[in-house]
């Protein structure tokens, strides 16, 4: 993982950030291909510090309600679903990490902060701030970008969400199925722009918006959807970014 003199330079937030691994780590499952604690540390919470340059946040309370957001907002997504607790995964999260963040003093209302920036990164929640823009944009940030990590991203889902369903003794999910409902939720996050700062919005879409739904669109065509057509066109490509056993799993 990246050192926290990589994530950030600010030595409050250093120790911080040291503290929540210590306490947060372990809510995750290690291996998982995506939902990992290191892809929330290290890929999610540096785009979340980039995005917050754009539009500034309070600098103590502010920043270290995201940092200990962001660090938990997947926290328990291994987990299968309680029969008797009906929450959404963001509830669950929410819920899991409250120990870990009481521990290390964040206050009742830094954690009802919290909960509606974690709750802010599910499909069909709105964001009514700043903040919870940026933490649902650093988490899709691989949506707006190039064209082949969005899809290794996608490879990895399903793999996660096959080996889930091993685990589980439940039916693993077809391929085309799974994108179909990737393609749905990932335009349920995009439905609000995401705008931030001076980013040039056009007719009430910001750049970031425009980038991720090409990509989404591109999810449903027919290349995409055949698995047959999409190892002959895309496993090249993808080999060093998803490995083997990831474009195994596509049948």
């Amino acid at each position: 993982m990246l050192s926290v003199e990589e994530i950030t330079d600010v030595p409050g937030e250093q120790v911080l950030i040291e503290r929540l691994d210590e306490g947060l780590r372990p809510l995750y499952r290690n291996g998982l291909p995506h939902h990992n604690y290191p892809h929330a540390r290290d890929d999610v919470l540096p785009e979340v510090f980039r995005l917050d340059g754009l539009a500034p946040t309070s600098p103590v309370h502010g920043r270290f309600n995201l940092i200990a957001a962001t660090l938990g907002h997947d926290a328990g997504s291994h987990l299968p679903p309680d029969p008797e607790r009906p929450e959404t995964k963001e509830e669950r999260a929410s819920r899991l990490i409250r120990p870990v963040l009481l521990d290390c003093n964040f206050s009742e209302g830094d954690l009802v902060e919290i909960d509606g920036l974690i709750g802010a990164t599910g499909p069909g929640a709105a964001c009514v701030t700043p903040d919870q823009v940026k933490l649902r944009r650093g988490d899709i940030a691989n949506v707006g970008g190039p064209r082949l990590p969005f899809l290794a991203t996608s490879v990895r889902l399903y793999q996660e969400a096959v080996i889930l369903a091993a685990e589980r003794g439940e039916p693993a999910p077809e391929w085309r199925s799974f994108l179909r409902e990737q393609e749905a939720v990932l335009r349920s996050l995009l439905s609000q722009d995401l705008s931030l700062g001076d980013e040039r919005v056009s007719k009430g879409v910001g750049p970031f918006n425009r980038a991720a739904l090409r990509n989404v669109s591109w999810l449903s065509r027919g290349v995409m959807l055949n698995p047959v057509r999409f190892h002959s066109k895309y496993d090249h490509y993808l080999r060093p970014l998803v490995g083997d056993a990831a474009l195994a799993v596509i049948a």
